[in-house]
């Protein structure tokens, strides 16, 4: 088949290029760095342009732009949409895209389409027994609410009502056009290849030995993660199957883990104690300087990945596993000099020093505090 991808240089996006490529598709690939890949060199069409709204690039003058660059190229069967992720994307693609041949448009959402606060859960139990099923979300929801403040807060209002937009406008489209759509809601994706760098996070932590701030002990501090390549394995298997047309799916994996949990595993497979991690008080937070990466910054999604294993035979990579590879990757990267200092860690002797303060006045208070041993 003729696919497009519209990303597919990195991470997750380049693993599932591979697959479809040793699948036998004819592949074009839609992106904004000026040279692909080498390995990728006279295997696929490569057509250079951001597609991403331009900064006071009138929302209307979009598709002008844009259109040059989907003309002459042979009506695409798939497209892979993984880049889209603001009001209007969507809409602006499928506007000057040649649908006459289109068969299926499979989208990359995210897990924050969702918003956990109306549930109104009040324990980690509750998060565990209540997995988020795929019609479990409001596409008109504006913005999204984490448990504490951070300065990434106007950037998730913006994703997470831009993704759910995206849908709308993709379903929209789909309609109109007479097209098959599939939605793709994966939890956050972990791996080697990571250019976002999230589990270095923790693992430059780890390595310090030093005590680990956590986000507070809230029910909102529990995750279930994915592996980048499952996250492909997911897309490969909804591609052309007409069982996942018109549908969303949950991609993510089988483990849900508390921050301290998921610190304790990395720390057993780093062949380290148990690390002390102490809750950052969420009142503090505001007040300090201190940052958690965007995806550990207190919100619980937990998806039902349920339907993505009975449609497709999904079936995850186990965290022990994954972990262990990620693991080995960033001690690879760091020892080649090539990983950078992690969010933060510039700071990491005030954070440190911060995190056995904490621990001191809570243990004042006498209130039941208790982190973490090690």
């Amino acid at each position: 088949m003729n696919i497009a991808i519209l990303g597919g240089t990195k991470f997750f996006g380049r693993i599932l290029t591979d697959h479809l490529l040793k699948a036998g598709h004819e592949l074009t690939i839609y992106s904004r760095v000026k040279t692909l890949p080498t390995e990728l060199e006279g295997k696929v069409r490569h057509v250079q342009v951001d597609i991403a709204q331009q900064s006071e690039e009138l929302p209307e003058a979009r598709p002008t732009r844009l259109r040059p660059f989907f003309e002459g190229i042979p009506p695409h069967d798939i497209v892979i949409d993984n880049i889209s992720m603001f009001t209007g994307d969507v809409a602006a693609i499928t506007s000057v895209l040649n649908t006459s041949k289109l068969q299926q448009f499979v989208l990359c959402s995210s897990a924050l389409a969702y918003d956990p606060w109306n549930l109104g859960f009040t324990s980690l139990e509750e998060y565990r027994e209540h997995l988020l099923k795929e019609d479990d979300i409001n596409l008109n929801a504006i913005g999204f609410r984490p448990q504490f403040p951070s300065m990434f807060n106007g950037f998730l209002d913006l994703y997470a009502t831009g993704k759910r937009q995206c849908e709308l406008e993709l379903m929209s489209a789909a309609r109109e056009s007479g097209f098959n759509y599939t939605i793709m809601r994966p939890a956050v994706i972990e791996g080697p290849g990571d250019f976002h760098w999230r589990t270095w996070y923790w693992a430059q932590r780890l390595l310090d030995h030093k005590p680990i701030l956590v986000p507070p002990s809230t029910p909102m501090s529990i995750y279930r993660h994915v592996f980048a390549p499952d996250v492909a394995d997911a897309f490969f298997r909804v591609i052309g199957n007409p069982v996942c047309y018109n549908q969303a799916y949950n991609v993510c994996g089988d483990e849900i883990l508390t921050v301290n949990e998921y610190l304790s595993k990395m720390a057993e497979l780093l062949g380290f104690e148990k690390p002390q991690t102490i809750p950052m008080p969420s009142h503090d937070i505001s007040e300090s300087k201190l940052e958690f990466p965007v995806c550990f910054s207190g919100f619980a999604v937990l998806q039902d990945n349920s339907k993505l294993k009975r449609d497709t035979g999904f079936i995850p990579t186990p965290f022990y596993a994954w972990m262990n590879e990620t693991l080995s990757w960033l001690l690879s990267e760091n020892s080649a000099g090539r990983a950078p200092a992690s969010l933060g860690y510039e700071q990491r002797e005030i954070e440190s020093k911060q995190a056995i303060l904490f621990l001191k006045e809570e243990s004042k208070k006498d209130i039941g505090f208790a982190p973490s041993p090690r």
